[in-house]
């Protein structure tokens, strides 16, 4: 009789292990379908200035797909105003990596250095470890007249700036909800296993997913706000002076010129009037300029 008991424990508590398993398989299995999608959406760009656009349009549907590969088309044929305008269409609409690098690509053809510089940026927000992105944007800098020198920081503000970057807010976030289902699974399942070795496993499996997801809901939280505090814009203008308050020499005597930027220089957005933008530079100098100047990224 007690071998018998013995027995149907085993054969219980392996059935409860394997539906266990299965079910950590199938949550895990739904997270990488939601990371592809995401993965679709910052498509892989092509090389710097490239003759032919990215191809990959992602997960867009059928309307704006097909602007996008009209698009690429006249990319590809040399006629980029066209380019321009049907990669707008689609932006218009969507988020889009692609057609915010393709974007890029086709401004620097036509040489408008600070709208490509532009999308670029906005590429790389989105996806910011693409290494073509990353490249063509330093490369589209070095073009770039300012040479501005930033402050000095430390390496643990620069590792943290990386670690919370914008584009990683959606892996973070999905990361929390993946991780917090299997602990709060993991609790579950404690609760009906009756062997006592089988109930410390499950609870020491379980804290630490609540602690990962406890640490991706953090650095999500850190993004969000690195989205929200970290308004960064590119100027436009060939040239533009920057001005120690709005209105520039409309506004007296007293209001000084303060420097000059040139086109594709990144500036840091801070107060703003109707027509009006206070900026700042890497290195801490501060002004005013026109809003039409400048493009938010």
């Amino acid at each position: 009789m007690r071998q018998r008991t013995r027995h149907a424990d085993t054969t219980a508590h392996f059935s409860s292990w394997r539906q266990f398993v299965l079910l950590t398989i199938a949550l895990a299995f739904a997270f990488a379908q939601a990371a592809d999608v995401l993965g679709q959406t910052q498509s892989s760009p092509a090389p710097f200035a490239a003759d032919s656009p990215s191809p990959e349009d992602g997960s867009l549907p059928d309307g704006p797909r097909a602007r996008f590969e009209a698009a690429n088309q006249a990319y590809a044929s040399g006629d980029f105003e066209a380019a321009i305008v049907g990669y707008e269409a689609v932006l218009a609409q969507y988020s889009h990596c692609a057609s915010e690098y393709n974007l890029g690509n086709a401004h620097f053809k036509v040489g408008e250095l600070g709208r490509a510089i532009l999308h670029y940026e906005r590429a790389k927000a989105l996806n910011p470890s693409n290494d073509d992105i990353l490249s063509n944007l330093v490369l589209a800098n070095l073009r770039v007249i300012d040479r501005i020198e930033p402050l000095p920081s430390n390496g643990l503000s620069d590792l943290w700036e990386r670690v919370v970057a914008p584009g990683w807010f959606p892996w973070y976030a999905r990361g929390f909800v993946l991780l917090w289902t299997l602990g709060f699974v993991a609790l579950a399942w404690r609760l009906f296993a009756r062997d006592t070795a089988n109930r410390r496993i499950l609870g020491s499996v379980a804290s630490v997913l609540l602690l990962l997801g406890a640490l991706s809901g953090w650095l999500s939280l850190g993004a969000s706000a690195r989205i929200d505090n970290s308004r960064r814009a590119i100027i436009l203008e060939p040239t533009v002076d920057v001005w120690s308050a709005p209105e520039g020499q409309a506004s007296g005597a007293s209001n000084a010129a303060l420097f000059v930027l040139h086109e594709g220089t990144k500036v840091r957005l801070l107060d703003s009037t109707l027509d009006w933008q206070e900026i700042e530079l890497e290195n801490g100098q501060v002004g005013w300029l026109p809003k039409a100047s400048l493009g938010e990224i």
